[in-house]
C-alpha cells in the first residue's frame, strides 16, 4: 500500500489540493496498481474533518493519528506538505495536564486579574483523573452550546459565532498566562509551544522532522507569491 498524508493550511493551497485530488491522485492510483500491484490512498484531512471532530476538538489528534498510520503502512512516500503564506490554525489545546492548567488558571485570576476569563476556564475545562497524568479536558462545544449540532442552519451559525468568540477569549487569556509563566521559568518551552504552534507545524514535526526516513518518504512543496501584499 502507498498511503500519503497531505498537509496544508485550510485555505492557502486550496487550488493545489483540488488539482491533486482531481487530476494527480487518480493517475497515481492507476500507476501504483498497474506497475506494482499496490493500492494508492491519500488522506487530506482538511476535507475529511467532520463536524463531530470539530465539536470534540479532535482535529489535531485525528490528523496526527492519520500521519502515524501513513508512516506505518505506506511502503513509499507517506507525507506531502504544501506550504505558502499562511501559518495555519492554532486552536486552544483540547487537553492540558492538571498541574499546568491549575498554574495557568491561577495566573489568569491572581496575576492578570481576569475573573471572567477564569470563569470561562472553569466552565470549559473539566478535570479528568482517569488521564495519566490527570488532565483538564476541553468540553464538547455542543455540551454548552447545544445548537452547534442543531439541524437548523441559522442556529448552527449563531452557535459557531458564539464559540469563536469564547475560544478567542480563552486563547488570549491562556497565552498571556503562558507567556508570563515562561518568563518566570515556571514552565518549559515545550509547554509554551502547545499554546502557540499551528496544527500544520505539528503535522510537519511528526511527518518530517521526527521521521528517520524523511529524505526517502516525504515531499515538501513551497509556493511563494512575491508581490502578494500588493493585491
Amino acid at each position: 500500500m502507498v498511503r500519503v498524508f497531505v498537509s496544508s493550511t485550510s485555505t492557502d493551497t486550496l487550488g493545489e489540493r483540488d488539482s491533486l485530488i482531481e487530476n494527480i491522485f487518480p493517475k497515481l492510483k492507476d500507476y501504483c496498481r498497474q506497475q506494482y500491484g499496490l493500492e494508492f490512498q491519500y488522506a487530506d484531512m482538511r476535507w475529511g474533518i467532520q463536524t463531530e471532530s470539530t465539536n470534540n476538538h479532535g482535529e489535531a489528534a485525528t490528523c496526527l493519528k492519520e500521519i502515524e498510520l501513513c508512516k506505518k503502512y505506506s511502503v513509499a512516500t507517506n507525507f506531502v506538505v504544501l506550504l505558502s503564506h499562511r501559518y495555519g490554525s492554532r486552536p486552544i489545546p483540547a487537553q492540558i495536564r492538571a498541574s499546568l492548567f491549575e498554574l495557568l488558571k491561577d495566573t489568569v485570576l491572581n496575576e492578570l486579574n481576569e475573573l471572567k476569563d477564569g470563569d470561562l476556564l472553569t466552565q470549559w475545562y473539566k478535570l479528568d483523573t482517569n488521564c495519566i497524568p490527570p488532565a483538564y479536558i476541553l468540553q464538547n462545544i455542543s455540551s454548552i452550546l447545544p445548537n452547534f449540532l442543531s439541524e437548523n442552519t441559522d442556529k448552527i451559525k449563531q452557535a459557531d459565532k458564539e464559540w469563536k468568540k469564547i475560544s478567542n477569549r480563552l486563547r488570549i487569556s491562556l497565552r498571556q498566562a503562558v507567556e508570563l509563566c515562561l518568563q518566570r521559568e515556571q514552565i518549559t518551552e515545550s509547554d509554551y509551544d502547545e499554546f502557540f504552534i499551528s496544527i500544520t507545524e505539528k503535522e510537519i514535526i511528526n511527518g518530517i522532522l521526527s521521521a528517520k526516513d524523511a529524505n526517502e518518504r516525504t515531499l515538501c512543496f513551497l509556493r511563494e507569491i512575491v508581490d502578494i501584499r500588493d493585491h
